[in-house]
């Protein structure tokens, strides 16, 4: 969830059970956000301050630092890459980060777009750290200079690298960008190094991952990722397996007829008989987890069940949105109180229109068709241009 494309809204579970459930499953080990994106927090590993809940307040700020990108991945949730850049300067991202620190949040997942482009982020991302806020980067690894590495392994608590195959010929049609794959693979060889040097030098230590967005596209290269990939990389923590989620480019009619999972591959996704193989065929120390993503949902009965995601989620201009897998903002964090920002949020998942487009969802297709409704019914007049002027999406191979 996570996780982010598609990848950085996921949800790092063992397993989660799909959308057509009704029945709450435990999670556990929750970090970021997502292309896809992630992330989730329950009673087993999030203890909450007294008075303080899910509603009351965030669990954690999912913060897009920006849409510029230089890859082109046909399920983007935000477009970006493609879309008009509204970036913010260094004194507003402080501005923004003193503001999450007020507001108690724990953790923050930074994102995009590609957020080792923004010049201010390991300054701002290291002043969250040193004020108690645990911070999160996931990033396509493109950018793959050795001094970058260096400055990610000494600012972040965790790292989540975008890997949409097990091989180049499957992540670069993705990314759509040739050479992606080898740069992914190069930027974790590297923050391998750096974990093996902090490590041997009582540094502190940070998490780094792999986080696979998984579609049709790319569902015959799962076992790949864990028998010939994650082998290379010895001090890797993890690799998340999350569906593709129906968001952005990812709702159009097209794209979810073509790449969604379907409810079978969505069950063989979580199943736990499947995270068993897939550890079997795993270094033993690799951590492997998979969920279909139903938290970025906000179905109602999912929210009353305590299966949502409670983020508030900031773009790149500052403005808030009021669900993360959805179009349509609540204000801008620059110029508002985030306590209120958030009140906006919690009361847009129980707006009647929410509530009557996403109650009978029960399949992959479902929810893109709901996005759809919600996405234009909340956008501004330039984002509902950007919406009609998606393009048709063929899958490659396949024209």
């Amino acid at each position: 969830m996570r996780p982010r494309c598609n990848s950085e809204y996921q949800i790092l579970t063992h397993h989660s059970r799909p959308i057509t459930s009704n029945t709450r499953e435990t999670r556990t080990n929750v970090p970021t956000h997502w292309r896809g994106k992630r992330v989730t927090t329950t009673q087993d590993n999030f203890s909450e301050p007294s008075g303080r809940t899910p509603f009351t307040a965030p669990e954690l700020v999912i913060w897009d630092v920006t849409y510029s990108c230089p890859l082109r991945c046909p399920q983007c949730y935000s477009e970006s890459g493609r879309r008009e850049i509204a970036n913010i300067d260094a004194e507003e991202s402080m501005k923004i980060a003193e503001k999450i620190i007020a507001l108690g949040v724990r953790r923050v997942d930074i994102a995009g777009g590609e957020p080792l482009a923004v010049r201010w982020l390991f300054d701002t991302a290291g002043y969250l750290q040193k004020n108690g806020v645990k911070v999160a980067l996931t990033t396509s690894g493109w950018t793959a200079q050795p001094r970058t590495v260096q400055q990610v392994a000494s600012t972040f608590s965790e790292i989540h690298v975008s890997l949409d195959g097990g091989t180049a010929a499957t992540h670069d049609t993705i990314r759509g960008r040739k050479g992606s794959f080898d740069r992914a693979l190069n930027f974790l060889k590297m923050l391998d190094g750096q974990k093996e040097m902090r490590s041997a030098a009582d540094c502190i230590e940070f998490e780094f991952n792999i986080d696979y967005t998984v579609m049709q596209s790319n569902w015959h290269e799962i076992e790949g990722v864990c028998r010939e990939v994650a082998p290379k990389l010895k001090n890797l923590t993890s690799v998340f397996f999350g569906a593709v989620v129906p968001a952005g480019l990812a709702s159009r009619g097209s794209y979810a007829e073509t790449e969604l999972l379907t409810e079978t591959q969505l069950a063989e996704l979580v199943n736990a008989d499947t995270i068993k193989y897939l550890r079997s065929v795993s270094p033993s120390s690799l951590q492997v987890y998979a969920s279909d993503n139903s938290a970025l949902l906000m179905r109602p009965d999912l929210i009353a069940s305590g299966n949502f995601l409670s983020a508030l989620h900031i773009e790149s201009d500052g403005q808030v949105r009021a669900m993360s897998c959805y179009e349509g903002t609540v204000g801008n964090i620059l110029r508002e109180n985030p306590r209120t920002l958030w009140e906006r949020c919690v009361a847009r998942w129980s707006d009647p229109f929410i509530v009557d487009a996403l109650t009978d969802v029960r399949s992959m297709n479902d929810w893109a068709s709901a996005t759809r409704t919600i996405d234009y019914h909340y956008a501004t007049q330039a984002i509902k241009t950007r919406i009609d002027s998606r393009p048709h999406y063929v899958r490659q191979g396949n024209k």
